[in-house]
């Protein structure tokens, strides 16, 4: 956790979270709880969130009290590879996207539980964005919720072998494009989450929504229902010459239904297109939706339907050990600054081994970090406090080299905690999470 009135995380390479074996979990949470009007940060690298194992869990979330500009430099990766496994990626409001996205689920051949990667993320508005989904098998699930697309992005969806469902939900659609690639199998439901927005003729043309590949029938456009409380009204023209005739015919419709959801197609001949305008209060535009290739007529919205959704990462499975040690590295003191090189955790056989560096008024700085829960039903617990003081009202916690996280063994449990009390945290070659043994957890709050 990261705290008080000036809050700043910077990590200088990748973040990786793994988990591998079967029923393993591999968690890492980063909370910001700040006084602060806004919280800044990066991360250089690229972030990874993986579950390979059956039934693992892989998840990673950033989560912030402030208005965040956390910026991801590197591609977001969101993977889930095994039966039964789920990857989950949650960065609404904290980390900001510059990269490209991936998702992708595939419980493989023949299997009968499928796999769920889903992830929620911001995007900065320079329109450059790329991101591609992928349900392989027919029981996978790929979700991604994109925020503050203020302007532009390119999606795909799918590929021409794939068969499983995917959803993707944006708070508007601002000059973006999807592509579907799913041919005789595979699901796309797309989620338009625009507010009203009351556009001109000259703006909802601007922020057109391009999608290709549509399949009547089996694709979905929808409209969440907390948009539509009152209904959705349906009106059509069956052909027309130009874009600027069916939004003037369009706007007198939609202006025959103040206060009520209403939404209009056509299609263009001349472009092979059905158009489709929608309004959620009868005053101008909300958005507009070219489908290209696209002959079927009338149009009609799809009603929204519940998300599927993993289930969460906790430590319940983990079987507490029998005896207790503390690193000898270990320092609680009330002032001053702690200073370490290269530390190395490992644990014995249902043993728990706890390192914990605290300090009331000052810094702590780590050359390095490796932590291992290595044999069975152990645990191994870094806990690192750099709490401000009179002296230091702004504290810093600093590590050099990767901060590596494993859970090796059956039942091996690991965690990683920083309560930072005011100031920044820099993790300047990255932070690894690996949960490889069988019913492993790895852990970092």
């Amino acid at each position: 956790m990261l705290s008080g009135s000036s809050p700043v995380l910077r990590i200088g390479g990748d973040l990786v979270v793994i988990s591998e074996g079967e029923f393993a979990r591999s968690r890492i949470d980063v909370e910001v709880n700040s006084t602060a009007t806004s919280v800044s940060g990066r991360i250089d690298g690229q972030l990874m969130v993986g579950a390979s194992g059956y039934g693992s869990r892989a998840s990673a979330s950033f989560v912030s009290s402030a208005p965040s500009a956390i910026d991801l430099k590197g591609g977001l990766l969101v993977k889930a590879v095994g039966p039964a496994s789920a990857a989950t990626f949650n960065g609404t409001q904290a980390i900001k996207s510059t990269g490209g996205v991936s998702l992708l689920a595939d419980s493989g051949e023949n299997s009968i539980l499928g796999s769920i990667a889903s992830a929620t993320i911001a995007v900065e508005n320079n329109g450059g964005h790329a991101a591609s989904l992928d349900a392989v098998r027919a029981n996978d699930t790929v979700l991604l919720k994109v925020n503050n697309l203020s302007r532009g992005g390119s999606f795909t969806i799918g590929s021409a072998t794939s068969a499983g469902t995917t959803y993707l939900q944006i708070d508007n659609n601002f000059s973006a494009s999807i592509k579907i690639n799913y041919t005789q199998r595979g699901i796309s439901n797309i989620l338009l989450g625009s507010a009203d927005a009351n556009l001109s003729i000259d703006d909802v043309k601007a922020n057109r929504l391009d999608i290709e590949g549509f399949r009547f029938g089996v694709d979905a456009l929808m409209l969440p229902s907390e948009l539509i409380s009152n209904g959705l009204t349906m009106s059509g023209f069956p052909f027309f010459s130009d874009v600027d005739t069916f939004l003037r015919n369009s706007s007198v419709q939609i202006g025959q239904q103040i206060g009520s959801a209403t939404y209009l197609s056509a299609y263009a001949w001349q472009e092979n297109a059905l158009y489709i305008v929608y309004d959620l209060d009868g005053v101008g535009f909300t958005g507009l939706i070219r489908l290209k290739d696209y002959f079927r007529y009338p149009f009609t919205f799809t009603d929204a339907v519940a998300l599927q959704t993993a289930g969460e990462v906790n430590s319940d499975v983990i079987n507490f050990p029998r005896s207790l040690s503390t690193h000898p590295s270990s320092v609680t003191q009330s002032t001053g600054d702690i200073t370490r090189g290269s530390l190395l955790l490992n644990t014995g056989v249902l043993e728990q081994k706890t390192l914990t560096l605290s300090t009331n008024d000052g810094n702590i700085f780590i050359q390095g970090l490796k932590v291992t829960a290595t044999k069975f039903r152990s645990q191994a617990i870094v806990e690192i406090t750099p709490e401000s003081g009179t002296n230091k009202p702004y504290t810093s916690f600093t590590i050099q080299d990767l901060i590596d996280l494993k859970a090796e063994a059956v039942i091996a449990y690991t965690r990683f905690s920083l309560d930072q009390g005011s100031g920044g945290a820099s993790f300047h070659s990255g932070l690894r999470a690996l949960a490889s043994g069988d019913i492993s957890l790895v852990e970092g709050n």
